[in-house]
């Protein structure tokens, strides 16, 4: 991605690409009340999503529409998944689940600091060969480091999931394609990014350091495969880089001193992220973790964006008032919305086989399967 970004950011290319042909969407309509929310795609066992209603996390077969949830006791956040276990954050009770669903078993672990609201969870092992997730706290303003070594204590035994049986629909939707507005900031030396040193706090099987405030809470953690962690700012304030092996952290100020809701790790050790500067703009931006340099791109009609994912090096997130899927394409500097309509509420998006993106509607209860041709 890097070398792309940098020559074609330069380009500033604006104009209209216009109308492309109608694309395919399937949609599973699930129970009022079910909220869909964060996914994993596995090729074996289906697609894995967080559920409201039935509560837990389900299990979709999109060749027979069964759906199989297992319970967890509590509202599920976001969750990592690795081999049989499904380790789940639950933001109100304060804490991660290990679910086993080979075994059927479920344990509890609680956070560190009282009252703690578990905001985000994401893999920090891309391997998957350990369990080392990160998360945010809201109460303590906290970023933490979870790597348990066992299920530890199991609280629920003997567990099997509810089984439902959805009707897909097949849809078209046709996509709109523009040229933004690309622009390319590079590393200035004279300005390198200011460093602190962060003492952790360790509970096993959690390391927390504090890295924002309660009152400002940040929306947004990444984890880059170079073992770094990412915080998202307030406006105004910069972009935290943890390297949690010796707790220093490099403070990145960003052009336009925007506000940053969203990160997700790009192929190269960059950070990605999705901003609004203080025009009330909205755009996406790659920092080069290793040189400094930044690429971003205003986004035109913007409304809510969230959730960026990095897709084979393309930018992909939801727009929840345009009620629309989108991805932002570095090297063309083109912009792709597939609008369903406002009322859907699109909130994660993730890959599938070649050519398929998964997405979750939560207003109008839906996952929805894109298929590009």
């Amino acid at each position: 991605m890097r070398h792309a970004v940098a020559v074609l950011c330069i380009l500033g290319l604006v104009g209209i690409f216009g109308l492309a042909q109608d694309d395919e969407i399937t949609v599973w309509q699930l129970p009022e009340g079910a909220n869909p929310g964060a996914m994993d795609w596995n090729e074996v066992d289906g697609l894995f999503v967080s559920l409201q209603n039935p509560l837990g996390i389900g299990i979709l077969e999109p060749a027979t529409g069964i759906l199989r949830t297992w319970n967890t006791g509590a509202s599920p956040g976001e969750f990592v998944k690795i081999g049989d276990r499904l380790l789940t954050s639950h933001f109100f009770e304060g804490e991660i689940s290990w679910l086993n669903t080979a075994a059927g078993t479920l344990s509890y672990f609680e956070l560190p600091s009282s009252g703690a609201r578990i905001a985000r969870l994401v893999n920090a092992d891309p391997t998957l060969n350990t369990i080392t997730l990160c998360y945010l706290d809201w109460t303590s303003g906290n970023v933490g480091q979870f790597e348990p070594t066992s299920s530890g204590v199991v609280d629920v035994h003997g567990l099997s999931p509810r089984v439902d049986v959805l009707v897909a629909i097949q849809k078209s939707v046709t996509p709109t394609t523009v040229a933004v507005s690309a622009q390319y900031h590079p590393y200035d030396p004279n300005l390198p990014p200011a460093t602190q040193f962060v003492p952790p706090t360790v509970t096993q099987p959690f390391t927390e350091w504090e890295l924002f405030s309660p009152q400002e809470p940040s929306l947004a953690v990444a984890c880059t495969s170079d073992g770094r962690i990412w915080v998202s700012c307030s406006a105004g304030e910069p972009l935290q880089a943890l390297s949690p092996w010796n707790h220093e952290v490099l403070l990145y100020d960003l052009p336009g001193s925007p506000w940053v809701f969203s990160l997700a790790p790009g192929p190269d050790n960059e950070v990605c992220y999705l901003a609004q500067d203080t025009t009330g703009a909205y755009s996406v931006g790659v920092l080069e973790g290793q040189s400094g340099d930044v690429s971003r791109w205003l986004l035109p009609g913007a409304s809510d964006p969230v959730n960026l994912r990095v897709i084979d090096g393309e930018l992909w997130f939801a727009d929840r008032e345009l009620g629309a899927i989108c991805r932002l394409t570095p090297w063309t500097s083109t912009l792709t919305r597939w609008v369903t309509g406002s009322e859907d509420g699109p909130l994660y998006i993730v890959a599938g086989d070649p050519g398929e993106y998964w997405i979750t509607n939560e207003r109008s209860a839906q996952i929805v399967r894109l298929r590009l041709p």
